[in-house]
């Protein structure tokens, strides 16, 4: 059996016996889970935090993903798909090759195919070279280099803006992680996970000096804005800093993760079917729009698989959002998250809310048929690797079994 193969087997055995064990003692001690093997820092730190928190349910303490298993086809339409281009245009890194990058990340989660990790550390390499502190630009409001990525887009010379180091830092985090809690990947990717995760920390604690707390929420300011700047920036950045969380085990990273949810789910509303509506920022009362909101729905999803602050009950809703209010009856998409608006150009970003679909079958439904049918954008590419990840199949576990 290959290694690939074994990875993937000794993960389900894991989870298998793990699930056991849970049923009939009532509980996960981190002792029994270092018996098992289970001895990552991911595992030990969610299951710690399953002790201390009610809310806390099993997807918590697993891997996200269907039972499925992509055929050789559809795999193959995504490799044929990749577009290496984008790892050395810099104009392109947060809105493109930061999509591709993700990709690559859940297509391996979908298949353990060690090809996307490569896929991962060439880009990553690329994307890393471009780095301003390595070209030596200067923040032009700043007034300093930083260890980021900058852009001349929005009338401004060069700034290194949030939303677009969250995007770019976020997939590279996730390789980290990956590849520091699974000791099988340790001989071929360990140094490599463990260089970038020094610079993504790096990145990640540049913008410390913009951070601020309000009794137990926090946020991040932007010198360019005046006021508290959109969701989707400090967002972006927290699902990158959720990553380095489980990546290094370092409680900042954790502490800013939950400040940061709690400040999201204050600015949360409920709407019709009850569902989340929300605004594209909290001095920018405009509804949100779906593909912005992507971003702000996946890091819920995955502060909830974590056991950071959003519960079930968080999720279904967003999924609701998605499926009973921004799909409409003509079987259009809305524009925004509270069914305004129409913009077709939106209709592709359904599919970057797929990990909804762990607690609401629906959203894998809609997402299969519309980004199936509408080709591979670089941002319906992480959308498609996401309806791999979460391919059903029926088992003993169900329709939508947790996998890696």
């Amino acid at each position: 059996m290959n290694s690939t193969l074994k990875a993937f087997f000794t993960q389900h055995t894991r989870l298998t016996l793990v699930l056991a064990l849970a049923v009939l003692g009532g509980f996960l001690s981190l002792p029994l889970l270092g018996l098992l093997g289970c001895t990552s820092r991911a595992w030990a730190q969610n299951a710690r935090r399953q002790e201390t928190s009610s809310e806390v349910t099993i997807a918590a303490v697993s891997y996200e993903g269907g039972d499925g298993t992509p055929t050789l086809e559809e795999i193959n339409l995504f490799k044929n798909g990749i577009d290496d281009s984008l790892m050395n245009n810099i104009a392109r890194y947060p809105w493109g090759e930061s999509y591709i990058m993700m990709s690559f990340v859940e297509m391996y989660k979908a298949t353990r195919d060690l090809f996307f990790l490569d896929k991962m550390v060439q880009h990553a390499d690329a994307v890393f070279a471009n780095r301003d502190d390595v070209k030596g630009r200067v923040d032009m409001i700043r007034n300093k280099i930083m260890p980021a990525w900058g852009s001349g887009t929005y009338g401004v010379t060069w700034f290194v803006y949030l939303s677009h180091n969250g995007m770019i830092s976020y997939p590279i985090a996730a390789f980290c992680r990956i590849v520091l809690e699974d000791p099988e990947l340790h001989p071929r990717y360990q140094t490599k996970a463990n260089e970038y995760l020094v610079k993504i920390r790096q990145t990640l604690d540049c913008f410390d000096d913009n951070w601020r707390e309000v009794g137990d929420r926090g946020y991040y300011l932007s010198p360019h804005v005046s006021g508290i700047p959109p969701f989707n920036g400090m967002i972006a950045l927290g699902r990158a800093i959720i990553e380095a969380w489980l990546a290094s085990g370092d409680a900042k990273y954790l502490n800013r993760a939950e400040r940061l949810s709690r400040y999201l789910k204050s600015h949360l509303r409920i709407g019709a079917h009850d569902s989340y509506n929300w605004y594209y920022g909290e001095d920018y009362p405009t509804p949100e729009d779906i593909s912005h909101g992507a971003i702000e729905a996946d890091f819920a999803a995955l502060a909830y698989r974590n056991g950071i602050v959003f519960t079930r009950q968080d999720i279904e809703r967003f999924a609701r959002t998605l499926v009973d209010v921004v799909q409409q009856p003509d079987g259009t998409m809305a524009r925004c998250v509270d069914g305004s608006g129409s913009d077709p150009a939106m209709r592709t970003a359904t599919s970057r809310w797929t990990d909804m679909t762990q607690v609401d079958s629906r959203v894998y439904d809609l997402a299969y048929k519309i980004c199936i049918t509408e080709g591979l954008p670089s941002s319906g590419q992480v959308g498609y690797a996401k309806i791999m990840k979460w391919k059903p199949r029926e088992s003993a576990l169900g329709n939508f079994a947790v996998g890696y």
